[in-house]
């Protein structure tokens, strides 16, 4: 499923980007659709800001400001947000109770900023003045420049930062400065940009997190033992794999941890992210799945002399190459979620370096480039005939395991 979000800068007097708000959106169309429930769009925001999308991705080293309403914070869901980059902002819509005051408070002592948004006076914000970090006022609601001039002249000396929001022209900027706004937001500097993604669904986000196990420089077999074990299809998937012929065991394997510590011998990396692959693949068509093993263990039996300690990198390469298209995700934001050395990273995205070439060289022969391919591969000490021989055995050894 596709999911979407905005992102509008925050800027500082000098035009210069130091946040952005989060917004909901329900499709491309860049507004809020009416009638919206807002807790649910506050909380979906969130969420996606944080799994779908990734804060790196959406803000990179900047603040987030997020709305909520009084559902959302009295529930806690702000706090599955850095503390360090969040302000927490509050709807207008919210009325200050004892139960909304209780969690600012909460929020403020860990380290959330708090802002007022769409601000206007009013009797139940008074106790919220000496918790408030910033102010957002409304250009387009208050109009008047002597009203917006009189708000900073009231709050910006008890340190709270003024934000003015939804600034239209280059005379509203001006006059702001020289009001002593210290933020700016508004249609002047930029519109909500819209991004959209693909969320992962969430039968894949154990598989997906299996394979983020596979890639750490340490195994830490008890965590992979839960998370295969919480996976159904993984644990059922796991076991008949090492109980077939493939794999030549002359005695059952009856259970997780048993799979486990017969992995560690059995080049744990290599076949458990293939087993991974093949359940993030379920839904995607046979051919697409055998493809994208077939090229993970060809890069594996191509990786000989220089390369040879390097076969199972050569064949995480091989598998992240493709994984884009069974997840239907960009491939950047995919890997950005994985452990992975940098130069597994330029090899899958930009083909640098020597597993980067041997990658280039199994492509090319996939497309029918074959004295290029033949050229690389002869580079990395491998001869055509062999390579013609690696890859029948790996389109058998593919085709095994989602048979």
């Amino acid at each position: 499923m596709d999911r979407y979000i905005a992102r509008q800068p925050i800027l500082d007097a000098r035009e210069r980007v130091c946040a952005y708000e989060l917004l909901y959106r329900s499709s491309q169309a860049n507004f809020f659709t009416p009638g919206t429930d807002l807790a649910e769009a506050s909380a979906r925001t969130i969420h996606d800001g944080l799994f779908t999308f990734g804060l790196d991705a959406l803000i990179g080293t900047k603040r987030v400001y997020v709305n909520v309403t009084k559902e959302s914070l009295i529930s806690g869901l702000p706090r599955v947000m850095p503390p360090d980059r969040t302000v927490v902002e509050l709807l207008e819509t919210v009325i200050v109770d004892d139960e909304v005051y209780a969690a600012c408070r909460r929020l403020k002592h860990d380290g959330y900023q708090i802002a007022l948004d769409d601000f206007e006076p009013r009797s139940d914000l008074e106790r919220m003045y000496d918790l408030v970090d910033v102010i957002k006022v409304d250009f387009r609601l208050t109009a008047e420049r002597r009203e917006r001039a009189a708000l900073v002249a009231e709050f910006g000396r008890r340190g709270i930062t003024m934000l003015a929001e939804k600034v239209e022209t280059r005379e509203e900027f001006v006059n702001a400065v020289s009001d002593g706004y210290h933020l700016f937001q508004g249609y002047f500097f930029s519109k909500p940009e819209v991004m959209q993604q693909r969320e992962i669904p969430a039968n894949k986000v154990g598989h997906l997190r299996f394979l983020q196990q596979m890639q750490r420089p340490e195994l830490d077999m008890k965590a992979l033992e839960r998370v295969i074990s919480q996976e159904v299809s993984l644990s059922v998937k796991l076991l008949r794999y090492l109980n077939s012929a493939a794999f030549g065991l002359r005695f059952q394997v009856t259970s997780i941890a048993h799979a486990l510590n017969l992995l560690g011998s059995l080049r744990t990396r290599q076949w458990a992210s293939a087993i991974a692959v093949v359940s993030l693949g379920e839904d995607s068509p046979q051919v697409m799945v055998v493809s994208t093993l077939l090229r993970a263990r060809l890069c594996e039996q191509l990786a000989t002399g220089k390369l040879a300690s390097r076969s199972g990198d050569m064949f995480l390469v091989g598998l992240l190459s493709t994984i884009d298209v069974l997840l239907r995700r960009p491939l950047r934001d995919i890997l950005r979620e994985l452990p992975l050395a940098p130069d597994l990273v330029a090899a899958v995205l930009e083909g640098k370096g020597p597993l980067g070439e041997l990658l280039c060289a199994v492509r090319a022969w996939e497309t029918g480039l074959f004295d290029e391919a033949a050229a690389a591969v002869q580079r990395a000490g491998v001869t055509v005939d062999d390579f013609a021989t690696c890859y029948t055995e790996s389109i058998a050894w593919a085709e095994s395991l989602v048979t």
